[in-house]
């Protein structure tokens, strides 16, 4: 399930903790912590330099970063996809309304985006 399609708290809940959630591992040593991070890799590569080896291809380009949501960078790629998507829908002259609309609707999304949660003290897309 992808960030953007959660409609619960509770799914929502599911996907923060497959990709920050914190692990606890018992060890010799004591415990140790570490963060999942299971979202974040694509063909073991991380996801942000997966990318750039679709660079070329805009539909493939943007299903990558919408998996990454709620990252900063993913909205910045999957942005940069759906422009490529728009312009080349224009040059071939067919229509290019539903990426319009997706990237209306990834501005809203941004829109909402909180750089630092002060309370929290921590990165706001991990609130």
């Amino acid at each position: 399930m992808l960030w953007v399609e959660t409609r619960t708290p509770q799914e929502a809940k599911e996907v923060y903790e497959r990709t920050w959630g914190i692990q606890c591992k018992d060890t010799a040593r004591g415990v140790e912590f570490s963060v999942r991070g299971d979202g974040l890799y694509e063909n073991a590569e991380f996801w942000a330099h997966a990318i750039q080896k679709v660079r070329d291809n805009p539909h493939e380009r943007l299903k990558m970063p919408k998996r990454h949501l709620p990252l900063p960078a993913a909205f910045r790629e999957a942005a940069v996809a759906l422009r490529a998507i728009i312009r080349s829908s224009r040059k071939e002259k067919i229509s290019y309304d539903g990426a319009l609309e997706e990237l209306y609707r990834l501005a809203g999304f941004w829109s909402f985006y909180v750089p630092y949660a002060p309370r929290l003290q921590q990165a706001g897309y991990t609130c």
